[in-house]
């Protein structure tokens, strides 16, 4: 799971990660919204997400900035390159969600949408979902 610092971004060997390298690429985010992301982005490993937002960077085609089906899209996407081989030998426990904890579903000329999976991991996430509108609705 992430941090608020890796999420954010840790210089390593002098580059940029996380949030503040999408962010230089793309118009930054408000306050508000990158706490949006965080809530949502928070269960992903940092490496996972470090590697789906170069992965964007490479290949989102709008000048607005990436939503956040579109970096969990990206996680999936690395993951399968990464590991091309059988649950069995990859060490990935779900195969409906390939361990990110979401079922990425494409839509024809929409945005990609996700939800969460019905594994344990997806379970947290869709509890984390519950437990933030709680506190939203106070």
């Amino acid at each position: 799971m992430l941090n608020i610092f890796e999420f954010k971004g840790i210089k390593k060997e002098g580059q940029l990660t996380g949030m503040d390298k999408l962010e230089a690429a793309f118009k930054p985010l408000t306050d508000e919204q990158r706490d949006i992301y965080f809530d949502r982005l928070r269960s992903l490993a940092p490496e996972s997400f470090y590697r789906a937002i170069d992965y964007v960077i490479d290949v989102h085609k709008d000048k607005t900035f990436p939503r956040v089906a579109e970096i969990l899209e990206a996680t999936g996407h690395i993951s399968i390159l990464a590991s091309p081989g059988l649950p069995e030998y990859t060490g990935i426990k779900c195969s409906d969600c390939r361990d990110i904890g979401y079922i990425l579903t494409k839509h024809e000329d929409a945005q990609p949408s996700a939800r969460p999976c019905d594994c344990e991991l997806g379970k947290t996430i869709k509890q984390g979902w519950i437990d933030s509108f709680k506190r939203r609705k106070k």
